[in-house]
């Protein structure tokens, strides 16, 4: 991550775990009990954080990809349908599930191969919103729900490719088993330049000295992955997508028990905690000093 930040690709920052110096009465595990791995938080940080900043910002998951259908960047596409509805507080986009083939190592990976891998499932689920910062002051996974549904605009194609099921060339793919979904050809425009470009610069990438020398030390098969999409699966897909009580109570991966490994360092934002002195109603904890630790393990 920190050479994706070097090439300009992303700026990494801190989302800290709820954590009390000292507390002097009970108190419910925050971290277990809030929804959703507090995404809804980090989301309104990010938020309030760019609101005098950012023209429009797009909450979206890592796994998931929007490719501009009818604009060479994402700021022209976000202009054009904000034009068609001046007044929109956001555009809320569709999400469709997709599975695809991954390269074993960095030297193997090509995206032509993965985008000719790509295959879509025939539904559109709840999506994500880009939202104009100056006109949206809270948001939630997939929308604010404080916002008037009359002033968000809704885009039916494209809609958001989620890549939330990868497939190992030669593993077991064993979340297949619990997630069952059918899939067929892939749904979806990608301009044939723009693969390309990213191919190009994949190429690029592959070739730094310091991406050279990383490579070798990177895992060839899953092994969080189908422990993680097992918790996940129990704690809220198995109610999500078909529709049983989840096991969990409040959906949340908090509890998930992720086993250590001692080739690979899990890496936490990490900070000094304080507390404020025990007040009523409320007694204000807050950190300073905030840091990236490969000492904590590993944990959801």
């Amino acid at each position: 991550m920190r050479e994706y930040e070097r090439q300009g690709y992303i700026t990494l920052d801190y989302w800290l775990r709820m954590k009390f110096e000292k507390t002097e009465t009970p108190y419910f595990e925050p971290n277990e009990n809030i929804e959703w791995r507090n995404q809804a938080g980090a989301q309104t940080d990010c938020l309030l954080q760019y609101k005098e900043a950012a023209e429009y910002i797009a909450f979206f998951d890592m796994d998931d990809i929007l490719f501009p259908k009818n604009y060479p960047t994402y700021l022209e596409e976000f202009s054009a349908e904000w034009a068609l509805q001046p007044s929109a507080t956001s555009v809320f986009y569709g999400r469709r599930e997709h599975e695809f083939i991954k390269a074993e190592t960095i030297s193997e990976f090509s995206f032509r191969d993965l985008i000719a891998s790509l295959r879509s499932s025939p539904t559109v689920k709840r999506g994500k919103v880009v939202v104009k910062p100056d006109r949206y002051n809270s948001t939630w996974i997939h929308f604010s729900n404080n916002e008037d549904e009359k002033t968000r605009r809704t885009i039916d194609n494209p809609t958001i490719i989620h890549v939330q099921r990868p497939l190992q060339k030669n593993g077991n793919n064993n979340i297949t088993q619990v997630w069952k979904m059918e899939f067929g050809p892939l749904n979806e425009t990608i301009r044939a330049h723009d693969i390309e470009a990213i191919e190009n610069d994949v190429e690029r990438v592959r070739y730094l000295d310091t991406v050279s020398k990383i490579a070798p030390k990177l895992p060839s098969s899953d092994f969080y992955l189908p422990i993680v999409f097992k918790c996940y699966y129990d704690a809220f897909y198995d109610d999500a997508f078909d529709h049983r009580r989840s096991k969990h109570g409040c959906p949340n991966a908090d509890t998930c028990v992720l086993p250590q490994r001692n080739e690979y360092k899990c890496v936490h934002s990490h900070a000094k905690y304080y507390s404020g002195p025990d007040m009523k109603p409320f007694t204000f904890h807050f950190s300073n000093g905030s840091h990236w630790s490969w000492n904590i393990g590993c944990y959801q």
